[in-house]
């Protein structure tokens, strides 16, 4: 039994420096992941996928998607904007996964109530709000153990319904200009 605990704290400490990885990669490399950016759709992915990889750290990717739904296929560049995005937040996922068997923290918090009530339905409507604040829902999703295949399934609707909202207003905001 003491083994499976060990390999178990190895696992936990991999994961942990995985997420660090990706976290320093992607906020110290951002020149190098915007030349990728201008490759294309393979470039909305890299984007999306590093803005949100990036913890805390504030670094939209919707900008990429609503620049490239101008001269890209649209739908296409909100599809891949929201597969990137909900792949990014699978940092966050990780890292409170294995932060929280490492540490064994025990949060209190009305938002946190709310999450272990309804985890997807919160999950959803994180994923689609304009806030910042989804990293800790991330964060909180991991904590709580929640199946990490419906985690980023439902993160992947809700940020493609926040690319496709983005897009619609800035092209009704753009037609409107004119």
């Amino acid at each position: 039994m003491k083994e499976k605990s060990l390999v178990d704290k190895f696992l936990n400490i991999l994961g942990l420096f995985v997420v660090f990885f990706v976290i320093f990669i992607a906020f110290f490399y951002k020149q190098q992941i915007e030349k990728y950016a201008m490759g294309g759709y393979f470039g909305v992915f890299i984007s999306c996928f590093a803005s949100t990889a990036t913890i805390l750290l504030p670094a939209p990717g919707i900008f990429v998607v609503i620049q490239y739904a101008q001269f890209l296929n649209p739908v296409v560049v909100i599809m891949l904007g929201g597969i990137g995005t909900a792949s990014g937040e699978l940092i966050g996922y990780l890292l409170g996964r294995t932060g929280k068997n490492i540490t064994n923290v025990n949060i209190d918090n009305k938002l946190f109530r709310l999450f272990e009530k309804h985890p997807y339905i919160s999950v959803f409507v994180f994923s689609v709000l304009p806030l910042p604040l989804f990293d800790v829902i991330g964060i909180v999703s991991g904590m709580s153990k929640i199946n990490v295949c419906k985690f980023w399934i439902i993160c992947l609707f809700g940020k493609i319904i926040k690319m496709l909202t983005y897009v619609l207003m800035f092209e009704y905001v753009k037609d409107f200009i004119k």
